[in-house]
């Protein structure tokens, strides 16, 4: 396995915690340069695609908490500045 897939486990990981019957929160630390950022990018963006619709119409809302803003920005300038609506 090369070296560009060998966390794939981790964003499974995440994304199982979207299981429809037992939802969970989860909580990523590691160190910087480790892709956390760019695992929380392919979560919103799972979230966007499998729950856009139902959040949208349950009037619900996805919470990132981050501790600086320019954690903060970068995160929005990845997901493109797009709140989670629903994919056409």
């Amino acid at each position: 396995m090369d070296d560009n897939h060998k966390d794939d486990h981790v964003e499974d990981e995440i994304q199982a915690c979207f299981d429809r019957k037992y939802p969970k929160s989860f909580f990523t630390y590691a160190g910087a340069g480790s892709g956390k950022t760019y695992s929380l990018v392919n979560t919103l963006n799972f979230i966007k695609e499998q729950f856009g619709i139902g959040l949208n119409v349950c009037s619900r809302q996805v919470a990132v908490i981050t501790y600086t803003n320019a954690a903060c920005n970068e995160i929005l300038s990845r997901v493109e500045y797009s709140p989670i609506d629903p994919i056409p």
